[in-house]
């Protein structure tokens, strides 16, 4: 069963591409955009279980210029 879920990144100010463009060389990730509004990514990823979308929220914070993320999952 895939699980499809939601990233919102907050970069650090003016890095918003460089996030999307580094969050979709992450395997699972579907797209990655740069956004206008309260946040500057939105990120669609999907997971084969909850330790797979793990993994993808730990590599997403894991790139350089990310403040902050939360996850959603699509239900």
């Amino acid at each position: 069963m895939v699980l499809p879920f939601y990233i919102l990144i907050n970069a650090e100010k003016g890095q918003g591409d460089y996030v999307a463009q580094e969050a979709e060389k992450i395997k699972g990730v579907k797209m990655a955009h740069h956004v206008t509004g309260s946040v500057d990514v939105i990120l669609y990823a999907e997971a084969d279980d909850f330790s797979d979308i793990r993994r993808v929220r730990g590599a997403v914070f894991d790139i350089q210029k990310v403040v902050r993320t939360e996850t959603a999952l699509h239900v």
